[in-house]
């Protein structure tokens, strides 16, 4: 909406939506669709598909603690027959993919707001939650591992060799 009312002749409806959206009204200009906002949504949309997927494959089995259930199997299909952990993998790109969308040329990098002492507070909120997930994500994944190869042993290793990535096809 931005982009359309700063590019459009003004209006009054254009003028309330950049009156209630810009807080620096020289800036509405800036905002723009930018290649990063795109390769960010990508990810964004890529990473979130991946995690349900991840869901969908896990079914009964997915918890948020990390515990063996009774009737407890192996996954080696879907997304797990590619990485170990493809869930985080889904997160951390949503994640990437959001600081992305908001980089030079985004509403929020432009609207004035991160100039402003609460838009820095909010930032840095955000951005140590993020930092956090990501850090607990990738502290969990080698107890994780243990746990799945103290109950499958064999299974767990035959399948770890053959899909040897934890996050990252090919790199990690």
């Amino acid at each position: 909406m931005v982009i359309l009312a700063s590019h459009s002749t003004p209006t009054p409806v254009s003028k309330r939506i950049l009156g209630t959206l810009i807080l620096n009204h020289s800036s509405s200009r800036r905002i723009r669709i930018t290649p990063l906002f795109v390769v960010g949504n990508i990810l964004g949309m890529g990473g979130t598909a991946l995690r349900l997927q991840s869901y969908r494959t896990l079914g009964h089995l997915f918890t948020f603690e990390l515990c063996i259930l009774k009737n407890h199997r192996l996954v080696t299909d879907g997304p797990y027959a590619y990485v170990r952990h493809p869930s985080y993998t889904g997160l951390i790109l949503t994640i990437l993919g959001y600081y992305c969308t908001h980089a030079s040329g985004s509403w929020l990098s432009e609207c004035g707001l991160l100039q402003t002492m609460m838009g820095k507070l909010m930032l840095s909120v955000w951005s140590a939650i993020a930092g956090a997930v990501v850090s607990s994500l990738l502290l969990r994944i080698p107890g994780e591992d243990r746990i799945l190869r103290a109950k499958f042993g064999a299974e767990w290793e035959t399948w770890a060799e053959k899909v040897p990535y934890r996050l990252v096809p090919g790199m990690y």
